[in-house]
C-alpha cells in the first residue's frame, strides 16, 4: 500500500467509530478544542445576493490551504515508479500526517481503511455556545436579503482510503460500497445527532432533520481540488444551499420533484444506463458543458442518502465510478486537463439526485450572465458514455 500505515491512523484517531456512542456536542467540542482549527476559522457570516439568493460564506484563511495538486518542477530525467510514489507521498499533507485528528476509521474488504476527519480550513465553524438553543437560525428560502446572518456548522472530510492513489474511479468496487455506506451513516448522524441545535427541516421518514448536509467531491486543481489524495467534503450547516433552494422551488411550483421531472421528460435517447435497475444515468437535455451527467434513483421518493436502500447505494457507487473514470479518460482527448465536481442534491428536494460536472469549458462572461454556450451536444455526450460501456 502507498499511503498512511494503519498504526499512524490510530495515532491520529480521536474517535475510532464516530457512528457509535457519539453526540453533536462532542463533535462541536472536538472542532473548537482542536489546537489548529480555531486559527483558521471562517468569519461565520452568510451574506445573500438579493438578485438570485446565492449564498456567500467568508473564509479568508482558506487561501492558505496547502496543495499538492499544483504543477511541480519536473526532474531532469523521468523518475522510476518507486521514486514517483515517494515524491507523491512526501507532497501529500494527509500522508505526511499534517492534518487534524481522525473521527472515524473503518476497515475495507481490501484490508485498507477509509476514515473521516475534520477540515483544517472549514467554511463553517461551530463557535462558542453552539449547543445553546436558537444559536443557528435557518438561512433558506425566506432568508435575509441584506446584512446576512450567522452561519454555523461543521466541515468534515471523508477519505476513500489510507492509500494515496485510491479514488472514486480507481478504488476496488467492494471497498467503494463500504465508503458510501459510511457516508450515508455520517449523513444520518449529522441530521439526527443528539444535542444538535440546528433548525428543524422536514424529512420523508422518521423525525425532522436538524439543518442541512451538503456533500461534494472536487477532483483536480481547476475546480477546487487542492489535494490529490481522494476525498469527499461534508458540510453540516444552517445555510440552505442555493441549488437546493432551486430544487425546492421547482417542486413547489410544478408539484413534482425536479429529479422526477427529469426521469419523465428527459429524452430516452439521452439515458446512458440504468445501473442495477436502481440508478439511472442520463445526460440532461439542457447540458451546459460536455460530459455533464445526472444520476437519479429509480422506484423511490427519498430525499437523503441514508433513506435509500442498500441496493440503491451500491448502484450509485457503481455508476459514479464508471462515469468519473470515463470523464477522466475522455477529457484529455478534447484537450482538457481532467477535473470535475460531484454535487449531491439532498434535502427538501422531493427526490435526491447527483450531478457530475466535468470542467470541459471555462466559465466566461456570458456564462456569468446566465447564458451558457455549450461546445458539445447532449447526444454526443451520451454516445461517449455509451461507447465506454461497450
Amino acid at each position: 500500500m502507498n499511503g498512511i500505515p494503519k498504526d499512524k491512523l490510530d495515532e491520529q484517531a480521536e474517535f475510532v467509530d464516530m457512528m457509535a456512542d457519539w453526540t453533536y456536542e462532542q463533535l462541536a467540542g472536538s472542532i473548537t478544542g482542536d489546537p489548529g482549527i480555531p486559527s483558521f476559522q471562517p468569519e461565520g457570516i452568510c451574506q445573500i445576493d438579493p438578485r438570485n439568493h446565492e449564498r456567500v460564506l467568508f473564509s479568508p484563511a482558506r487561501a492558505r490551504r496547502p496543495s499538492d495538486n499544483e504543477p511541480e518542477d519536473q526532474p531532469s530525467a523521468p523518475l522510476d515508479p518507486e521514486e514517483q510514489v515517494a515524491r507523491d507521498l512526501a507532497r501529500c499533507p494527509v500522508c505526511t500526517g499534517k492534518t487534524t485528528s481522525i473521527l472515524d476509521i473503518t476497515e475495507l474488504p481490501s484490508g485498507r481503511h477509509t476514515f473521516i476527519n475534520k477540515n483544517l480550513y472549514p467554511v463553517v465553524y461551530p463557535g462558542d455556545g453552539f449547543a445553546e438553543a436558537g444559536d443557528a437560525p435557518e438561512i433558506g428560502i425566506d432568508g435575509p436579503s441584506a446584512m446576512g446572518q450567522e452561519a454555523r456548522g461543521v466541515h468534515l472530510l471523508q477519505w476513500f482510503s489510507n492509500d494515496h492513489y485510491d479514488d472514486i474511479d480507481t478504488q476496488d468496487p467492494a471497498d467503494l460500497k463500504v465508503v458510501f455506506g459510511r457516508l450515508l451513516m455520517l449523513e444520518a448522524k449529522l441530521l439526527h445527532g443528539k444535542g444538535s441545535k440546528m433548525p428543524k427541516t422536514t424529512a420523508t421518514q422518521g423525525p425532522p432533520h436538524n439543518g442541512y448536509v451538503g456533500i461534494i467531491k472536487n477532483y483536480g486543481r481547476l475546480v477546487g481540488g487542492s489535494l490529490a489524495h481522494g476525498h469527499m467534503q461534508i458540510v453540516h450547516t444552517n445555510v440552505l444551499p442555493r441549488r437546493i433552494e432551486d430544487d425546492a422551488r421547482f417542486h413547489e411550483r410544478y408539484d413534482v420533484p425536479f429529479a422526477r421531472h427529469m426521469l419523465e421528460n428527459n429524452p430516452e435517447s439521452l439515458t446512458v444506463k440504468d445501473f442495477g435497475g436502481k440508478i439511472r444515468m442520463l445526460i440532461p437535455y439542457f447540458m451546459r458543458r460536455p460530459l455533464d451527467a445526472f444520476f437519479i434513483p429509480l422506484g423511490t421518493a427519498e430525499t437523503h442518502l441514508h433513506h435509500l436502500e442498500t441496493a440503491h447505494i451500491e448502484a450509485l457507487a457503481e455508476a459514479l465510478q464508471f462515469a468519473t473514470a470515463t470523464a477522466k479518460a475522455a477529457m484529455p482527448q478534447i484537450g482538457r486537463e481532467p477535473a470535475y465536481n460531484i454535487i449531491f442534491h439532498t434535502g427538501p428536494v422531493g427526490l435526491l439526485y447527483v450531478e457530475l460536472l466535468p470542467y470541459t469549458q471555462e466559465t466566461g462572461g456570458y456564462e456569468n450572465m446566465g447564458l451558457y454556450m455549450c461546445q458539445g451536444s447532449s447526444s454526443g455526450t451520451a454516445t461517449i458514455y455509451r461507447d465506454a460501456l461497450g
